[in-house]
């Protein structure tokens, strides 16, 4: 709603959700988040992910498993790195905004 008031040239109300998009449609190179939130439903199950410009971390909502993919090697999300030793300063920062964007919504 920010973004369509903002083109408007209409007053944002206060307490209105969410924030303009109109600046980085103006300027591709900035940014809103440094990260994503997303869900899909799959065999009726859900999946939350929270994605960056080079991650992507997944977990299923009942717990039952986790992903986490490097955007930029693995385009194709074919090797799961949870777990894995060399990427666990990223796994514990993806985690961390998985957890924040779920705190604070989409």
């Amino acid at each position: 709603m920010p973004t369509v008031l903002e083109a408007a040239g209409a007053e944002v109300p206060p307490g209105c959700e969410g924030r303009s998009l109109l600046p980085v449609m103006r300027d591709p190179s900035l940014t809103v988040r440094e990260a994503a939130l997303s869900e899909v439903h799959s065999a009726g199950r859900r999946i939350v992910m929270v994605c960056t410009e080079r991650h992507k971390y997944a977990a299923f909502e009942d717990g039952s498993g986790y992903m986490l993919h490097d955007l930029e090697e693995d385009p194709d999300e074919t090797d799961n790195l949870i777990g894995h030793p060399d990427h666990r300063d990223v796994q514990e920062r993806m985690e961390a905004l998985w957890r924040e964007r779920r705190r604070v919504g989409f």
